[in-house]
């Protein structure tokens, strides 16, 4: 806080010591004689991390992180030398610090950023400029990545235990898995593809020292493609099924039609401006689409039409200050 002055010298006096010195007045109705403070400071592990998990918005992952701050572990805790040992020794055993921790004794200021906040609020110009000494005005970064992949593998059951079509049961309705090993019975199978493709762009754009722009962006699809339906019949009982012993399924068994496509959508944008040293404000957007479709037989695409609300996408936009 800065005190009154009728000359050009500059004198301020620190909120702490506002506080002493105001102590026999904030508790004098407890009728107390002696009075003394202590500043400690504790740091709390909660950091955010920003990974690349597709499952989790970037909205989620800082709600989590920020919540964590209230409760994480204490890994630093810094305590004025002068205070009272019966004081110390409570405050450690309160916050389930062990004496291994890292337990720092101090002086009785801990922030001394409280300083460079002041020169930075009465000597704006001399601040900007030796911010700006270090780092560019302006400055753009940007990067584009990808990854794709490619698997096929042996038949895969698409359908269970069915009954037989020429027995007049319906075939598409599996067999309770209780009785189903007492009577013949047919099993649908499949070779299976499986592809994914990914793209991932990130950029920061600089407007001034103290104001920055990220933007990231992914654009990822899955599909799983099944070959032609293959077709075993087992006997009462648990045979072995061989893939040798594997036909092509007829039309009256109507093979399932599993092939399966997913895509979705993610862009970030976080607007950072630190207005003041050490006290910064995030604007942020998030907007997640998820679809589904009908992926091609072969290769990759067909997703795009995935993203489009009409064929059944899912949109969200979170704005948070």
């Amino acid at each position: 806080m800065i005190l009154p002055s009728k000359t050009a010298e500059k004198h301020i006096i620190l909120l702490e010591d506002i506080i002493r010195f105001c102590l026999p007045h904030i508790f004098s109705f407890f009728g107390y004689d002696t009075f003394s403070s202590h500043i400690i400071k504790v740091t709390r592990d909660a950091e955010i991390d920003i990974d690349n998990d597709i499952a989790t918005s970037l909205i989620q992952k800082i709600e989590k992180g920020l919540k964590n701050r209230k409760k994480g572990k204490p890994v630093r805790f810094v305590y004025d030398k002068a205070i009272d040992p019966s004081l110390l020794t409570y405050l450690v055993r309160r916050m389930g610090l062990l004496q291994k921790d890292n337990l720092i004794p101090g002086g009785r200021i801990h922030n001394y950023n409280d300083f460079i906040n002041y020169v930075v609020a009465n000597f704006e110009r001399l601040a900007t400029e030796t911010m700006s000494g270090g780092r560019p005005t302006t400055a753009l970064e940007l990067s584009l990545g990808g990854n794709a992949s490619y698997e096929t593998s042996e038949a895969r059951r698409t359908r269970g235990a069915s009954a037989l079509p020429e027995s007049g049961a319906d075939p598409t309705l599996e067999l309770d898995p209780s009785v189903s090993t007492t009577q013949t019975r047919q099993y649908i199978l499949a070779p299976i593809t499986a592809s994914a493709l990914s793209t991932t762009f990130r950029g920061t754009f600089a407007f001034t020292p103290r104001l920055t722009l990220q933007a990231y962006a992914q654009l990822f699809s899955a599909n799983l493609v099944y070959g032609q339906a293959l077709r075993a019949v087992a006997s009462p009982g648990k045979p072995r099924i061989d893939y040798k012993d594997l036909v092509p399924a007829r039309p009256e068994d109507q093979a399932p039609v599993a092939d399966s496509g997913d895509v979705g959508l993610n862009i970030n944008l976080i607007l950072r401006w630190e207005w003041r040293l050490g006290s910064t404000l995030y604007l942020v957007y998030a907007h997640q689409t998820t679809g589904a479709y009908t992926p091609p037989k072969h290769g990759f695409g067909g997703g795009i039409a995935g993203l489009d609300v009409e064929n059944g996408a899912v949109r969200g936009d979170t704005l948070l200050l």
